[in-house]
């Protein structure tokens, strides 16, 4: 199963910025200058997404490393009970357990901050390029068509993939 995700994932890291680039053409192609601001909106969200993955990886790290520590030592006491008890060590280790969780809940948080701000950021980009793009072509052309703009929706919709995977395969 791993060796198959992990195919998988070596795929997207060519696939994904093949067909951002395939999309941005094509966006480039209907709107010089709206493709070209919306060329440069998604290589800037795609460096931000980068930087939120790596920053992400940084943080389930620090988080493996200490719920690492935690099972160790909750074995620990498993293994000796008895000596913890007959010595009254229960409260110590109990204290440092409590430590050890509450070190793991502020890097749960961090990271669901992460990850939120990296949803956010890719459900939000296709309507911030869909707001450039149609006010650029409003502007050059006076006139929005049926043809253009609903072929536009399908690239933007079609963009999400790219922008969530790619991340994700490089991490």
């Amino acid at each position: 199963h791993l060796v198959c995700d992990g195919a998988v994932m070596f795929h997207y890291l060519w696939v994904a910025p093949v067909e951002a680039a395939a999309i941005v053409a094509l966006l480039v192609d209907f709107s010089w200058d709206g493709g070209l601001i919306c060329a440069g909106v998604a290589s800037a969200t795609v460096l931000i997404l980068y930087v939120l993955s790596a920053i992400m990886t940084r943080i389930r790290g620090r988080f493996n490393a200490v719920q690492s520590k935690q099972v160790t030592m909750f074995f620990e006491v498993l293994q000796n009970v008895r000596s913890f008890r007959f010595y009254g060590w229960d409260a110590l280790f109990l204290h440092k357990l409590h430590v050890l969780t509450d070190q793991m809940e502020t890097f749960l948080m961090r990271l669901a901050m992460f990850k939120s701000f990296n949803f956010i950021l890719v459900s939000a980009l296709s309507q911030l390029l869909c707001i450039v793009m149609f006010g650029t072509l409003s502007k050059q052309n006076g006139a929005l068509t049926p043809k253009i703009a609903f072929t536009a929706l399908s690239l933007f919709n079609t963009l999400r993939f790219p922008l969530v995977v790619l991340p994700n395969a490089v991490r």
